[in-house]
């Protein structure tokens, strides 16, 4: 079930349309999917810090998330650091691969342009949702904390 075979042989067909169809069958493209939400067995689940905290001003929480964007050969990865309160983008980088160098890039540069100006400490909380963190020393990776109140956990 090609969507570009039917309509070189004439059919009128819309990419919507062939996947209901398609889906009703019972068929689904095959495709690698990213495995970026399996959970490590070994790794620690955290608490999630924010329950019942009241965000009422700027800098006061960040958070960090990680996703991918499918491209034809593969996954490119996007992370965003972004300012609870106001929902502004503080940093972004976009990778080929899920390494811990761009995670780590993306957040020194939120600290370096909106981190307290007077201590240089960023945010009072930091949410992360990013998979890997760099660890004192040797860049290796550790689980962060995943996000909670998402799976009600």
């Amino acid at each position: 079930m090609d969507l570009a075979r039917w309509r070189r042989e004439g059919y009128t067909v819309g990419r919507k349309r062939m996947r209901r169809l398609m889906a009703r069958m019972g068929l689904e493209p095959i495709y690698q999917r990213p495995r970026t939400t399996i959970p490590h067995p070994g790794h620690r689940i955290y608490p999630y810090l924010l329950r019942d905290m009241v965000i009422e001003r700027p800098n006061q929480v960040w958070c960090a998330d990680i996703t991918y964007i499918p491209m034809r050969r593969g996954f490119h990865y996007l992370i965003a650091i972004m300012d609870w309160s106001t929902r502004k983008v503080l940093s972004w980088r976009v990778s080929n691969t899920m390494d811990v160098e761009f995670c780590i890039e993306a957040l020194e540069e939120a600290m370096a342009r909106f981190g307290s100006h007077v201590t240089q400490e960023g945010p009072d909380v930091l949410s992360r949702y990013c998979p890997v963190q760099a660890s004192g020393s040797g860049g290796t990776a550790n689980p962060l904390p995943r996000r909670e109140s998402q799976y009600g956990r």
